[in-house]
C-alpha cells in the first residue's frame, strides 16, 4: 500500500470528513426521524413499524451480491452513486404525496443508496486511517464528524418542527428536501476525493469474501445487527408510541445524543488504542448488557403505567436513550477488528459488505419479530433479548489475541 505524505493525508481526510458530515445531515433529516414520519403521516401500529424494517433493510442484504459485481468501480465512485440514489429518493418523498405502498418502494430506493454508501464509507475511512500511525484517533475523528452533523440536523429539526416550518402532514416534506440537498453535497465531496485516493486497491470482480478467518468479525456484526434495532427503531419507539412524543422531542433526543457523540467519538478511537482489541470488545459487551436491561425496565414501566413520568424520570429516560444511541461508536471496534483479521487489503471492502449484509439480515428477520414481541409480550421483551446477545461480544473477546496490529 502506498504511503501518503502528511499534506496529502490531511487533504484527503479533510475532504472525507466533509463527505461524512454531509451524509450525517442526510441521516439527520431522514433516518433519525422516520419513526415520527411513519406515525404522523401514516399512523402505523407497533407491528407495522416492525414490518417496515424488512423492505427498508433488504438492500443491506442484497449489497453482499451486487457490490462485488460492481468491482470495476472504485469505492469512492460507489459511495458517490449511493449518495445520488439517496438524493433521488428524498426528492420523491419530499415533493410527492405518496400512498403507503409507494412510500415503501421509495424507501427501498433510499435504503439501496444508503447501503451502497455505508460499506464504502467504512472502507475509505480505513484506507485513510491506515496511512497514519494513529489509526484509532482518525477513526474517532470520522465518527465525530458524523456526530457534529447529527447535532446540526437535530437542532434544525427541533426549531423547524416547533415553528411549523417542518410538518409531515404538509404537501411538501421539507426535511426530506433538505436531505436531498445534503445528498448532493455528499456526492460533490466524494467527486473531489476520487483523485487523492486513486491508489486504493481495487476489489476483485464478483468476489464474495466469506472466510473462516473472519468469524470473529461476522459474530460481532451478528450481535450488533440485533442490538442496533434499539438504536434505529425500538428505542425511539418508546418515546414516540408509549409517551406520544412528537418530532420536536425526537430532535431533543438527537441533539443530546449528538452532543455526547461529538465528545465521545474521539475517545472511542483512543479507548481502542489504549485498551487494545480484546478488552475493548469486552467493554462493549458489558456496556450493551447494562444499557439494554435498564431500558427494558423503563419500557415495561411506561407500558404498564407502573412508572409515573416525572421530570426526573424523563431526564433519566433521555440519558438511557443517549447511552443506547452511543452503541454506534462500537463500529470503530468492529472495523478495526476486520482490519486486523484481513491478511490482504483487497479483502477489507468486500468483507465489510458481507458484515453489513449479516447486520441487515438480522434487521429483516428480527424487526418484524420484535414488533410482534412488543405488541404481544411487552416492549421489555425486545430490550432484554438484545441484552442477552451481549454474550456474543464476550465469547468473541475470549478468542481474540491480547494484542493486535
Amino acid at each position: 500500500m502506498p504511503h501518503m505524505s502528511e499534506v496529502e493525508l490531511k487533504k484527503a481526510l479533510r475532504i472525507f470528513l466533509c463527505a461524512v458530515f454531509c451524509y450525517g445531515i442526510v441521516e439527520g433529516f431522514s433516518l433519525n426521524i422516520y419513526s415520527n414520519y411513519f406515525k404522523d403521516a401514516y399512523n402505523v401500529s407497533d407491528q407495522v413499524r416492525g414490518w417496515i424494517e424488512t423492505p427498508r433493510e433488504f438492500p443491506g442484504v442484497l449489497c453482499m451480491f451486487y457490490l462485488p459485481a460492481l468491482a470495476m468501480f472504485s469505492d469512492v465512485k460507489l459511495a458517490r452513486f449511493g449518495a445520488v440514489a439517496c438524493g433521488i429518493a428524498m426528492v420523491l418523498m419530499g415533493f410527492i404525496q405518496l400512498p403507503f405502498a409507494a412510500m415503501i418502494v421509495i424507501l427501498f430506493v433510499f435504503s439501496f443508496g444508503s447501503h451502497t454508501y455505508y460499506p464504502m464509507e467504512n472502507s475509505i475511512g480505513l484506507a485513510i486511517a491506515s496511512q497514519s500511525k494513529d489509526v484509532g484517533a482518525i477513526l474517532g475523528k470520522i465518527k465525530a464528524a458524523n456526530q457534529v452533523a447529527y447535532f446540526f440536523a437535530a437542532s434544525c429539526v427541533f426549531v423547524f418542527f416547533r415553528s411549523g416550518f417542518f410538518d409531515f402532514t404538509a404537501p411538501v416534506k421539507r426535511p426530506f428536501v433538505f436531505a436531498a440537498i445534503a445528498s448532493a453535497a455528499t456526492a460533490l465531496c466524494l467527486t473531489k476525493l476520487q483523485k487523492p485516493l486513486e491508489w486504493m486497491p481495487a476489489r476483485e470482480k464478483g468476489k464474495l469474501v466469506i472466510k473462516k478467518e473472519f468469524n470473529a468479525y461476522y459474530a460481532l456484526t451478528f450481535a450488533y445487527g440485533i442490538q442496533k434495532r434499539i438504536r434505529f427503531v425500538f428505542g425511539l419507539w418508546v418515546f414516540t408510541q408509549l409517551l406520544d412524543k412528537k418530532a420536536d422531542f425526537t430532535a431533543v433526543l438527537m441533539i443530546a445524543s449528538a452532543i455526547v457523540g461529538i465528545i465521545s467519538s474521539p475517545y472511542a478511537g483512543k479507548l481502542l488504542d489504549k485498551l487494545g482489541q480484546k478488552r475493548a470488545i469486552i467493554w462493549e459487551g458489558i456496556y450493551m448488557l447494562v444499557v439494554f436491561v435498564v431500558y427494558g425496565f423503563l419500557a415495561k414501566g411506561f407500558n404498564t403505567g407502573s412508572l409515573e413520568l416525572t421530570t426526573g424520570l424523563l431526564y433519566f429516560s433521555i440519558f438511557i436513550f443517549v447511552a443506547a444511541d452511543m452503541t454506534k461508536l462500537f463500529e470503530v471496534f468492529h472495523n478495526f477488528t476486520m482490519g486486523t483479521l484481513a491478511l490482504d487489503t483487497k479483502d477489507i471492502s468486500p468483507t465489510l459488505t458481507v458484515g453489513q449484509a449479516i447486520d441487515h439480515l438480522m434487521a429483516i428477520t428480527l424487526s418484524p419479530v420484535f414488533g410482534y414481541m412488543w405488541a404481544k409480550l411487552g416492549p421489555e421483551s425486545v430490550f432484554w433479548t438484545c441484552a442477552a446477545f451481549s454474550i456474543v461480544q464476550f465469547v468473541v473477546a475470549a478468542k481474540l489475541p491480547d494484542k493486535a496490529e
